[in-house]
């Protein structure tokens, strides 16, 4: 089986090789079928909050004759889960704020779980304070474009005691992204910079600014500059 669909094939590569992992929010379960026929994981759960997707999930993996490797689950996050019943758990295509509140949801599971592979669409800053706020360590990040948006990919664990230190930069820039030299760096930069300049003209014209609004212009403002100071080619 090949993954056509760049997103998803990030979020397979950022994947570590397991015996178990967790796609939940499974969607059709195109990867875990990917991951298990590539030998990445033997067994998988495919888990989603709806009947609809899960169906439809069930249909591809009977197609694909991996019954007896994925298994199907309805329900909400990690809820879905044991503790310590996977050593990969992926939450990919929603918005970083659910990600974050499906993972306080079940805290208890999710910080059990060895690695957590997220891609959240939106709000990738607030999932990134969610984490270092909830001693989560970041151990890689990457992006890519796929049909004309461009996807972060995070993989963290959960380390006890852990404290981080941040700033508003590091949550919108991304301490760890800004360290490789990929492709999906400058990408990821080119994109936020535009989002930057976007907010920036509207919020400019805005003639009675509330304090509010200045200290948004400050910091993409901020966002901006450090971009133009450390990324070539944007």
């Amino acid at each position: 089986m090949v993954l056509r669909n760049k997103r998803l094939l990030m979020v397979a590569n950022m994947i570590p090789k397991c015996e178990c992992m967790a796609d939940i929010g499974t969607d059709h379960a195109l990867l875990p079928i990917y991951l298990v026929l590539n030998g990445k994981c033997n067994r998988a759960i495919a888990s989603d909050v709806k009947i609809g997707p899960l169906q439809s999930a069930e249909k591809n993996i009977k197609r694909h004759h991996l019954s007896d490797k994925i298994e199907t689950r309805l329900g909400s996050g990690f809820e879905v889960l044991k503790t310590g019943e996977c050593q990969v758990s992926v939450l990919a295509g929603m918005g970083g704020i659910l990600i974050s509140r499906l993972i306080e949801d079940s805290f208890d599971i999710a910080k059990e779980t060895p690695y957590l592979v997220l891609q959240p669409n939106t709000e990738e800053a607030s999932l990134r304070k969610y984490l270092f706020d909830n001693g989560f360590e970041i151990l890689d990040e990457n992006a890519v474009m796929d049909r004309g948006h461009c996807y972060l990919v995070i993989l963290c664990r959960h380390v006890p005691g852990l404290v981080s230190e941040y700033d508003e930069i590091d949550l919108i820039v991304g301490k760890v992204l800004n360290k490789k030299d990929t492709e999906g760096r400058v990408v990821y930069y080119q994109e936020l910079r535009q989002k930057a300049d976007k907010v920036l003209r509207k919020l400019e014209k805005v003639k009675n600014r509330t304090e509010e609004i200045e200290k948004r212009i400050v910091e993409y403002k901020k966002v901006v500059r450090w971009i133009d100071e450390n990324v070539e080619g944007i």
